[in-house]
């Protein structure tokens, strides 16, 4: 499915190059997505030219975040992403600011993170037995979590095979249906998962975002188009393009066999 990042790894692909060569129609770009009660590890500073496939990388050591009215602290480039110091830990309910230059030119974010959300029943991990005949409507996991404002936020729903090697599960109807039900946001609390809504046996990551609705875009975007995002997308940068947001998440591991 269209996981939470997958539009990252569409504008960020694998062969991004470093150069400080820069050419005027290039396009200075950041992305971030601000995990709340974690530390930064995956802010993108970059070059982006339509006429190419590869955005360049930005390296500079004039990237900064701070937590609204506290100092700011220095991030750090490393293998094509910029990071935090692992004390700095992002915090739910609170906003923050990146600042950093290209060429001279201030470029300037806010966003704010989403309250913290929790798994309300307390588990990290728990055991679906599947029957590969199942009766149809038979629900086999229910999950419920912090129901947030609806009219400021909604959830995206990741589900991850684990395995290597996944084993498929020999349903005698169709399966793997997680994917297309939960292929865009929704604003419920909660979930109901039916066997045929896995694919494969052995160890799955579910995990839940909170992410503010005006940026619901960006989760769930055209991958077919990776320059339609930075002309018409969502874009909150001074001085740039891209998007700085926040998201709050948990996750639990569910082993089905």
């Amino acid at each position: 499915m269209k996981k939470l990042f997958y539009i990252l790894l569409i504008i960020i692909c694998s062969c991004t190059k470093t150069n400080e060569d820069y050419s005027p129609e290039e396009t200075p770009v950041l992305i971030a997505v601000l995990k709340g009660n974690q530390p930064i590890s995956d802010i993108q500073f970059l070059l982006f030219n339509d006429q190419q496939n590869a955005p360049k990388d930005i390296v500079t050591n004039e990237l900064n975040i701070a937590k609204q009215n506290e100092p700011s602290t220095n991030l750090t480039y490393s293998n094509g992403q910029y990071q935090s110091p692992s004390d700095f830990i992002i915090q739910n309910s609170s906003t923050y600011e990146i600042k950093g230059k290209y060429k001279g030119q201030n470029i300037e974010a806010t966003c704010n993170i989403p309250p913290p959300i929790s798994n309300l029943q307390s588990i990290e991990n728990d055991t679906i037995t599947i029957n590969p005949n199942p009766p149809i409507g038979l629900p086999s996991y229910i999950l419920q979590w912090t129901a947030l404002d609806p009219a400021k936020y909604s959830y995206v729903l990741v589900l991850e095979v684990l395995e290597n090697n996944p084993v498929a599960i020999p349903f005698s109807q169709e399966a793997g249906l997680f994917q297309s039900k939960y292929n865009g946001p929704t604003e419920i609390p909660g979930l109901t998962l039916f066997e045929t809504d896995f694919k494969y046996y052995g160890l799955h990551k579910l995990t839940v975002y909170a992410i503010e609705k005006e940026f619901e875009d960006i989760y769930f975007y055209n991958p077919a188009d990776k320059s339609g995002l930075l002309k018409n997308g969502p874009d909150n940068i001074v001085g740039a393009k891209g998007f700085v947001t926040g998201v709050s998440t948990f996750s639990l591991q569910l082993l089905v066999q």
